[in-house]
């Protein structure tokens, strides 16, 4: 399994998608502020590829930048000369996968079912994104730990602060998070210290669960 010192640390990855070059630079900033250190800019978002560079340029370091909605090779190899530092799919793609895994570069597959999920993990996924997670609850977590103890789950779609300390009760590894993090609101009207805020609280959860 390929590791990634920033996911090990806080294994919360936020999603951007569908916003200019401008706003995914003041988002990633402000959510690296609140202690988020894993930023993934979608295919689907226009202009990605600028984008990725440009956050990496603003951000320290120790923040990756990562692309998602990767769906094909093709995809993914757009999304690795843009710089990609980790890969997302929303589905279980085996060549993408494959290619990932031989390049040494961190992916995370999204995946439904448990078949998906052992699949992924087969493969060598670095953690697999359960998703719709918001579609599944807590207790569908709770069921897959059981016979796939050994995969790490990203919870991805609608996940709140709450919602993570449950599904880390439950034996996610950590999540995924869009609109829960980057508020609509707050990204409208600039609002980045609220941003800033809303990673520092998912940041702690992830804390408070591992010092029990």
């Amino acid at each position: 399994m390929i590791t990634l010192k920033a996911f090990e640390e806080i294994p919360i990855i936020g999603i951007l998608r569908g916003f200019d070059l401008k706003t995914c630079v003041a988002a990633s900033i402000a959510a690296a502020k609140g202690g988020v250190r894993m930023v993934e800019i979608t295919t689907d978002t226009p202009g990605y590829r600028d984008i990725v560079s440009a956050v990496r340029a603003a951000v320290d370091r120790d923040v990756r930048v990562g692309v998602g909605t990767v769906r094909t090779t093709e995809e993914l190899d757009s999304a690795m000369t843009a710089g990609a530092e980790f890969i997302v799919t929303p589905v279980v793609c085996a060549p993408v996968i494959e290619v990932c895994v031989k390049a040494n570069l961190p992916i995370f597959p999204g995946a439904f079912s448990p078949t998906e999920i052992w699949t992924a993990h087969q493969l060598g996924a670095t953690a697999v994104k359960v998703f719709p997670a918001g579609s599944l609850g807590v207790s569908y977590v709770k069921d897959l730990r059981a016979p796939l103890n050994g995969v790490r789950l990203l919870p991805t779609g609608q996940v709140t602060p709450a919602r993570l300390a449950e599904y880390l009760a439950a034996g996610a590894f950590g999540c995924g998070v869009g609109s829960t993090l980057f508020l609509p609101e707050a990204v409208q009207t600039g609002d980045w210290p609220a941003v800033s805020k809303a990673a520092q609280d998912f940041c702690e959860v992830i804390r408070s669960h591992r010092n029990g």
